[in-house]
């Protein structure tokens, strides 16, 4: 899939050739938009200048869980949504995903978000699209994929050993060792 000197340059953060982090920060913008416009859908870009990569979750806001509570004194409400969480490379046009969640917590007194959390992906994690149920979401999806230009890379091919000489400059989701194509590709610093 890629040569040696591209997963050299890779894991130093160096994008292919022909590609750049403003064509990935297109890719990304066209991927959400596309999602949206077919159904009821929302995907929300969550990118960190810090990251290797560009993340995107993908979920159906009729299906949030709410739970009350109290925090100080305060009571909240709590609005999880179950998601499909994507990773865009900033450096090459690929990308991973799989099933996630996020949340954020509402003071029923009007005043600000008490939190937010967003789940992160880890190998373990990875699906390929025909792990999807078929229908409009499925279908959404690979539409949108299409039209961002990324491929997506089967879990198969992220489980990919790297080279001996392959260390993270920053550090990977989940537990050590990261030495899988998935560790090469998507790193974080938070």
């Amino acid at each position: 899939m890629f040569q040696e000197h591209e997963l050299r340059g890779l894991a130093d953060w160096q994008v292919l050739d022909g590609f750049s982090e403003a064509s990935a920060g297109k890719a990304v913008g066209v991927f959400a938009s596309a999602v949206e416009s077919r159904g009821p859908f929302k995907a929300d870009i969550r990118g960190n200048s810090y990251n290797s990569y560009e993340g995107v979750y993908v979920y159906r806001p009729e299906l949030v869980v709410r739970e009350a509570g109290v925090l100080d004194g305060r009571p909240y409400v709590r609005h999880r949504f179950p998601s499909l969480v994507f990773y865009f490379s900033l450096f090459a046009p690929v990308v991973a995903f799989g099933r996630t969640e996020w949340d954020k917590q509402i003071y029923d007194d009007g005043g600000p978000y008490g939190c937010w959390g967003f789940g992160g992906l880890d190998l373990p994690q990875c699906l390929k699209l025909e792990d999807l149920e078929p229908g409009p979401f499925r279908s959404a999806i690979e539409h949108a994929i299409g039209l961002s230009g990324y491929r997506c890379l089967t879990p198969q091919e992220l489980h990919q050993p790297m080279p001996s000489w392959f260390e993270p400059l920053q550090r990977s989701e989940g537990l050590e060792p990261w030495d899988r194509l998935f560790h090469l590709l998507f790193q974080f610093n938070d």
